[in-house]
């Protein structure tokens, strides 16, 4: 080849660079892998596993965004690290179902019924402990909760309220108590127990409601601890998944770092960036970035 032909060559090089604004580079980038060339190859797009392939053109879109390639080697590679990243983010949704398998296993549904019922008789507990005192019992009229507290625990205690009060079946709440009505029932409970004196009696339902709730609350405490050491003990799959998990983690790592680098190469061979190379005291060439 003569030296007019390989000048001229050189000449037409600078000015097929390929786009140089902003905006032009922008859209050689999205020209490059307008639809994710890999997407069908990545996303798993039926089964209990289907992806959303909508939620990978946007990671694609994003990282192009971020990296602005030029041409479609760098295009690929950045979809590359989209590729990685997804797969990265299959591996937690794997570890946390793995997690969640072996955590929802142990806890049966029965201990958390058991729990919840617990907690429930905790809370009616401390409502008679708060509501069933003198003050209110002495009251000119009884406020509802203090009303409802008390017949609850005297039924509790072996008074039939239901048919004390012809209910017929209907629940507590659907009545309104009058202060007679209270007086008639804690009377039967004062002559159940021995005593002519209703403050007397109001006292000793409060206190077995009080040791009957000294007894549930340890139980919830235990119940508890337990669903917490469960919870701990199942926070990483078990060896043999976590196994697995720390070598595929390990690998996408590895595949992260030599996308990257190869990104970086081949920018270094974009023609403008080939062109502004400068031969070093050592004989190499350096290129600028």
């Amino acid at each position: 080849m003569s030296k007019s032909r390989t000048k001229a060559n050189k000449k037409n090089a600078l000015a097929s660079t390929g786009p140089r604004t902003v905006a032009g580079k922008a859209r050689a980038a999205k020209n490059a892998l307008q639809h994710g060339i890999l997407s069908r190859e990545v996303v798993i797009m039926s089964g209990a596993g289907a992806e959303n392939p909508a939620e990978y053109s946007a990671l694609v879109a994003a990282l192009q965004d971020d990296l602005c390639p030029q041409g479609a080697l760098e295009g690929l590679l950045v979809e590359k690290l989209a590729a990685v990243t997804w797969r990265w983010r299959r591996v937690l949704r794997f570890e946390a179902g793995a997690i969640r398998a072996d955590s929802d296993e142990p806890v049966s549904a029965e201990s958390l019924k058991n729990l919840e019922k617990l907690e429930d008789e905790v809370e009616n507990q401390s409502e008679f402990e708060r509501e069933l005192t003198p003050e209110n019992l002495n009251a000119k009229k009884p406020t509802e909760d203090f009303a409802l507290a008390l017949v609850h625990a005297l039924d509790r205690l072996g008074i039939d309220v239901d048919v004390m009060f012809d209910l017929d079946g209907a629940d507590f709440e659907e009545r309104t108590w009058t202060k007679a009505d209270l007086e008639r029932a804690l009377r039967a409970y004062a002559e159940q127990i021995g005593t002519e004196s209703l403050e007397h009696a109001l006292w000793d339902v409060r206190l077995k409601m009080t040791r009957t709730l000294h007894v549930l609350r340890p139980q919830v405490v235990a119940l508890r601890l337990k669903h917490e050491r469960v919870a701990l003990l199942a926070s990483l799959p078990d060896g043999e998944k976590l196994e697995k998990l720390i070598k595929y983690e390990a690998t996408l790592s590895r595949e992260m770092e030599r996308t990257l680098s190869q990104l970086e190469r081949a920018r270094a061979l974009r023609p403008e960036q080939v062109l502004e190379a400068e031969r070093g005291e050592d004989g190499t060439f350096e290129v600028k970035p």
